[in-house]
């Protein structure tokens, strides 16, 4: 059937509308996969305070404990309300050094409760209660310093985000046989800045050198080559697939291994070490409770031109607690050499295990955030 005249101009005349729409519309294409690690995204604001970036960048972290009986982490004036400060001698202390150790108020054999820390919950009505995290601004690479200026107007620092845990839960060698635990446990997440964009996220677990990843350099998050830890037997702790490291809108996505509170890319188990046939350790990840750190951050400004934020020891409500008064401790960052008790039960026979193979049955608390790298700013 023939179309009427009119019928054949209107239908030409809206062709053209469409054609011309087409070609001024914005072109929106999904990026392939071999760009994915490269995506731009344009006109958006350059953050240039700390606050902010601590924030926006803050980790992601999935705990692994039990509901009732784990070791959480806590905030700092929740474990100053159950410690009080000793000086160790070299002698009391089996190598580990002389100083002050914050010691438990009660015996360890008396479980003391606030030793399972402070589980982060969160409300419906934003009532959330989150252990806070101490951030601290070091000035410079994860390398070395760099001047104010750079610091100030380069945006090139380092925030060393740092987690505190009453407890660290032992190394199981047989239902009888237990070595590792230690009050007091300190882990660190790193996120290095240049031109107010992060560079890098570098994590550890147990004493191996940083996990290195590197981030996108339009500021959004994806990992490229790692760095796999090595076994005692040098042999890679887990695949490089095993290792990837997932962000999750531009933030580090971590599992803290159970117990001991060591970081790890995936909710999977890592082995660590192992003798065969006789010794297997095991680091278990999961997708457990859910800690989003970015709920409560304290930023602490560390460098030779600032100096070192106010830092006192106080309690959850503020006042200044009285051992600390007594002994004119001021600032928690400077004045403790170690986070929790002194070692036991290091010597079987003649032979002085701690000395030998760094570990107790008992070990001391860890070393004070000022002596941890590369903030050694005492």
């Amino acid at each position: 059937m023939r179309m009427p005249i009119i019928e054949i101009l209107t239908l030409s005349v809206f062709m053209l509308l469409v054609s011309y729409n087409k070609r001024n519309d914005p072109q929106i294409t999904s990026p392939s996969p071999s760009s994915s690690s490269s995506i731009t995204i344009h006109h958006q604001p350059l953050i240039q305070d700390r606050n902010e970036l601590a924030v926006k960048y803050a980790p992601i972290i999935y705990l692994n404990e039990p509901l009732q009986s784990g070791y959480w982490p806590s905030s700092l004036p929740f474990f100053f309300e159950h410690v009080h400060p000793e000086f160790v001698n070299e002698s009391r202390s089996e190598g580990d050094g002389a100083g002050v150790y914050l010691v438990t108020n009660d015996p360890l054999h008396s479980n003391p409760k606030f030793l399972h820390g402070q589980q982060p919950e969160y409300h419906e009505n934003y009532e959330h209660h989150v252990p806070e995290t101490q951030v601290f601004v070091y000035p410079g690479t994860w390398n070395g310093t760099v001047s104010k200026f750079d610091m100030e107007n380069n945006g090139t620092f380092v925030l060393i985000y740092s987690f505190f845990y009453p407890f660290n839960r032992r190394v199981i060698y047989s239902s009888d046989y237990t070595f590792g635990d230690h009050v007091g446990d300190i882990e660190q997440v790193k996120i290095s800045f240049r031109n107010w964009l992060p560079t890098h996220v570098y994590f550890a677990s147990h004493d191996f050198d940083d996990i290195v990843y590197k981030y996108a350099t339009e500021g959004f998050v994806e990992p490229e080559e790692n760095t796999v830890p090595k076994t005692f037997w040098r042999n890679p702790i887990a695949s490089p697939d095993e290792m990837k490291l997932e962000f999750f809108h531009s933030r580090p996505v971590l599992y803290a291994a159970r117990g001991n509170h060591g970081f790890y890319p995936q909710p999977r188990n890592y082995s660590y070490f192992e003798i065969p046939g006789l010794i297997q350790l095991v680091d278990e990840c999961a997708e457990g409770t859910l800690w989003d750190v970015s709920q409560s951050i304290r930023l602490v400004s560390v460098c030779q031109w600032l100096g070192v934020s106010d830092l006192p020891f106080h309690d959850r409500k503020g006042r200044v607690l009285p051992w600390a008064r007594k002994l004119n401790l001021q600032n928690w960052a400077l004045d403790v050499y170690r986070w929790g008790n002194p070692p036991e039960g290091c010597w079987v026979g003649w032979i002085n295990l701690n000395r030998m193979i760094n570990t107790c049955k008992l070990n001391s608390g860890p070393v004070g955030f000022a002596l941890k790298s590369p903030m050694r700013f005492i």
